[in-house]
C-alpha cells in the first residue's frame, strides 16, 4: 500500500505530489531532501525514517519517490517507479525538469490512473491513453512563440503525423591489454531498444543478418564469422528460428512506447579494435610522474567523436600539468576528488596520432613507490562510432529480395504449426519451369486414416509496421492415402514416400504410427521469380 508519491527537483521543490491515503502527516518530501543533501554517507534508495519507508529512484536530476507505512517489497516499488518514468517518457519523449513542470497536469492524470488509493493499477501506455485528456507539451514546442489564434475556413483536413517505430542499436566494448601489448579481454555487449508509437496492437517480424549462436568452439551453429555467445529477449516472442541460417524473431504483440527489446554479448580476439593505445612512464620519482599516452584510431573515418580517455592517477597526486600535440578540440582536466585525468576530444582525427604528456605532482614523503605505481591505470576509453557494429550483429533489411519463408501445417483444420527452415530448388522440367519448395523442419505429427493435413507456404515481408504475406503454395493430404500405401509394407520398413499430385510427402514409423517429417510442393517458377531471381538446380 503506497501512502505518497512525489517528484522532487534537485533543489528540493515538489514538482508533483499526491497524498494517496491521507495517513502521513509529516513533510516527507523535506525529510527525503535533507537525507539526500546533508547525510554524511550516500543515501540508500530504500530507508526508514520515523516509521516511514522511503523508496526512490533518481532520474535526470530529479527524485521519484514513494512512501509507505507497511513492509512492502522494495523491488516491486522500484519497478513500479521505473514504469511510471517510462510512461512519462512515452508521452513526453524525454524526461527533464522543464518537461515535467510544463506537463504538470498530464503527470497528475497519469499518477491518478496508475495508482488508485495506494494500489498500482495499470502501467501500459496504450491502455492508459484512453483515460488521459491532457495533450503533452514536447521539448521541441517549449521555445516556440505563442501564435495568435484566428478562425480559418478550410475544407482540407490537417495532416496527422504517421505513427512510427524507431529501433536503436547500442554496443559497449571492453578491452583489457597488458603492459606488453597482449590483449587479455575483448568483449562487446549490445542492446536493441525500440520506441513504438503505434497504439493499435500489431505483430512484427525482425530478420537478422546471418550469425552463429553459441561459443566459438560450438560447431553446430557455424553459419558465418559473426559469433554471438548469448542473447536475452525481454518481451514475449517466438525466437525458435534464431539458430537457423536465416535468423529472425516473430513478435505477436508489439508493446507500446519505449522498451528494451534484446540484449546480446560476444567476445574474442577477432572483434574490431577501434584504437591503438600506447603508454609510457618516462620518469618516476618520489615527487613527480611523467606520463606519455598516445592514441591512434583504427576506424576508417577522418573525424568522429566525442572521445574521452580516463586515466586514473595515484591517491597521492596533487596536481597535473599537460602538453598536447594539438589543442584544437581537446581538453585535459584533473579531477582532484576522483583522482582521474580526463582527456576529451570533441572530434578525433582518425588519420593521425594524438599524444598527451602529463606531469603528475605527488605529495612529499612517499616511501612505497611500488604501491603508487600500481594505482596508475588502467585507461578507460569512452567513444561513439557512428554507423558501425563492432560485433557484426545487425538487422537485415526487409526488401523485395529480403523476404523470409513461413510455413503453416494444420491437421483437420484445427490448430496451426509453424515451420521456417524452407528451401527451394529447380526441377528438371523446362517447359514450363517448375521449382520444388521443401522443408524437413516439420513438427512430427501422427497421421491417422481419418485425418486431413493441410500445408501452406508463405513469403513474408515487413512494410513499415505491417506484415505483407504472399501465398506461394498450398496442398492437402488425406490420411486415407497413407493408410492404403502402408497396409502391405513389411514391418521392418520404417520410411515411406508418397507422391500426391506432384507433391511429395515423407513419413516415418514411430511407436506403431506414422508421423510426417518432410514435405515438398511444386510451384511454377514464374510465380516466385520476382522474389528468387537465382535458384540453384
Amino acid at each position: 500500500m503506497i501512502s505518497e508519491f512525489f517528484i522532487l527537483s534537485s533543489r528540493g521543490d515538489r514538482i508533483v505530489y499526491r497524498n494517496l491515503r491521507k495517513e502521513i502527516k509529516h513533510n516527507s518530501a523535506e525529510i527525503l531532501f535533507r537525507k539526500l543533501k546533508f547525510s554524511e554517507t550516500d543515501c540508500p534508495p530504500v530507508f526508514n525514517e520515523d516509521g516511514i519507508n522511503y523508496i526512490y529512484v533518481s532520474k535526470s536530476g530529479m527524485y521519484f519517490c514513494c512512501t509507505t507505512l507497511v513492509n512492502i517489497s522494495s523491488s516491486f516499488i522500484i519497478e513500479m517507479i521505473n514504469r511510471i518514468i517510462q510512461v512519462i517518457k512515452d508521452y513526453c519523449e524525454v524526461i527533464n525538469e522543464e518537461i515535467v513542470r510544463k506537463n504538470n497536469l498530464l503527470l497528475y492524470e497519469l499518477v491518478d490512473e496508475i495508482i488508485d488509493y495506494g494500489l498500482p493499477q495499470q502501467t501500459v501506455s496504450a491502455q492508459l491513453d484512453k483515460f488521459i485528456c491532457s495533450t503533452p507539451i514536447l521539448e521541441k514546442d517549449l521555445n516556440k512563440p505563442m501564435k495568435k489564434i484566428t478562425r480559418k475556413k478550410s475544407s482540407k483536413l490537417s495532416k496527422k503525423k504517421q505513427p512510427t517505430l524507431l529501433v536503436n542499436f547500442e554496443e559497449t566494448q571492453i578491452i583489457e591489454i597488458k603492459k606488453d601489448g597482449e590483449m587479455i579481454r575483448n568483449e562487446v555487449t549490445g542492446l536493441i531498444s525500440m520506441n513504438n508509437q503505434v497504439k493499435e496492437s500489431s505483430d512484427l517480424t525482425i530478420s537478422f543478418e546471418p550469425f552463429s549462436l553459441g561459443k566459438e568452439g560450438n560447431k553446430k551453429y557455424r553459419y558465418t564469422d559473426v559469433m554471438i555467445e548469448d542473447i536475452l529477449i525481454n518481451i514475449p516472442c517466438n525466437s525458435d528460428n534464431l539458430t537457423k541460417p536465416s535468423p529472425y524473431i516473430y513478435i505477436p504483440r508489439l508493446p507500446f512506447g519505449n522498451f528494451n527489446f534484446l540484449k546480446y554479448r560476444t567476445s574474442g580476439d577477432k572483434l574490431f579494435k577501434p584504437f591503438i593505445v600506447e603508454t609510457d612512464v618516462k620518469t618516476f620519482t618520489k615527487n613527480k610522474i611523467d606520463l606519455r599516452v598516445s592514441i591512434k584510431s583504427a576506424y576508417n573515418q577522418k573525424f568522429f567523436g566525442p572521445v574521452t580517455v580516463e586515466i586514473p592517477a595515484p591517491e597521492e597526486a596533487l596536481s597535473v600539468s599537460s602538453t598536447l600535440t594539438d589543442n584544437i578540440g581537446q581538453k585535459v582536466v584533473f579531477n582532484q576528488k576522483d583522482k582521474t585525468i580526463l582527456w576529451t576530444f570533441e572530434k578525433l582525427n582518425g588519420e593521425r596520432d594524438e599524444t598527451l604528456e602529463a606531469g603528475i605532482i605527488l605529495r612529499s614523503g612517499i616511501e612505497n613507490l611500488k604501491r603508487v605505481r600500481s594505482q596508475l591505470g588502467p585507461l578507460v576509453l569512452t567513444y561513439q562510432l557512428p554507423k558501425i557494429s563492432i560485433s557484426g550483429f545487425a538487422i537485415s533489411p526487409m526488401t523485395q529480395t529480403g523476404f523470409f519463408w513461413h510455413g503453416i501445417l494444420s491437421l483437420n483444420d484445427f490448430g496451426a504449426h509453424a515451420f521456417f527452415d524452407i528451401k527451394v530448388r529447380k526441377k528438371s522440367q523446362k517447359n514450363p519451369p517448375i521449382v520444388s519448395i521443401y522443408s524437413s523442419d516439420i513438427p512430427p505429427i501422427p497421421v491417422r486414416s481419418e485425418d486431413t493435413m493441410n500445408v501452406k507456404i508463405l513469403l513474408e515481408n515487413n512494410v513499415g509496421l505491417s506484415t505483407v504475406r504472399y501465398k506461394v503454395a498450398e496442398a492437402q493430404f488425406s490420411g486415407e492415402s497413407l493408410e492404403s500405401k502402408t497396409t502391405n509394407i513389411p514391418i521392418t520398413q520404417n520410411f515411406i514416400s508418397i507422391n500426391n499430385q506432384g507433391n511429395e510427402w515423407h513419413f516415418m514409423r514411430q511407436n506403431n504410427c506414422w508421423v510426417i517429417y518432410f514435405v515438398s510442393l511444386q510451384v511454377l517458377y514464374s510465380k516466385i521469380k520476382k522474389f528468387l531471381p537465382d535458384i540453384r538446380d
